[in-house]
């Protein structure tokens, strides 16, 4: 049962990951343009004085595709060599960041950081409950192993 709990957040967050490195090279699908990734992805206005910022994106691939993989590695499923108490200390944080994070998204100060349509629509119905489900299968993979 928790090999495939484990499962999803890998197959949701590997992929994002790799997206992310994607865009991190140029490439803006799914979207047409810069401006339209970034208004779908963090809802900020684009600024053409400020070009998108390669490395910060390829940490921030490296970090989703990280929350991806934990789960595997505290179940056992992939193989680390790390302490599991340290394993089980990260998947916490993780589990208290995608909680937190999922939370936020509907409070009204989200809306205010991030205003720009399409992301505001996209943030409510997908990326909110998405990421509360991870953090609910986190909380929950902590509680079965």
């Amino acid at each position: 049962m928790s090999g495939v709990l484990a499962l999803i957040p890998a197959l949701v967050l590997v992929p994002v990951g790799l997206l992310h490195l994607l865009w991190a090279t140029g490439v803006t699908w799914p979207c047409n343009s810069d401006m339209h990734l970034v208004r779908c992805v963090i809802g900020a206005p684009f600024d053409m004085r400020h070009p998108r910022n390669a490395a910060l994106t390829v940490a921030v691939a490296a970090a989703i595709t990280f929350a991806g993989l934990l789960p595997l590695a505290v179940v056992g499923l992939l193989g680390t060599g790390l302490p599991e108490s340290l394993l089980r200390g990260l998947l916490m944080v993780e589990a208290g960041v995608f909680l937190l994070r999922g939370s936020y998204g509907y409070l009204p100060a989200m809306a205010k950081a991030a205003p720009l349509e399409p992301f505001r629509t996209l943030n409510r119905r997908y990326y909110n409950p998405l990421i509360l489900l991870l953090g609910g299968i986190c909380v929950a993979l902590l509680a079965l192993s």
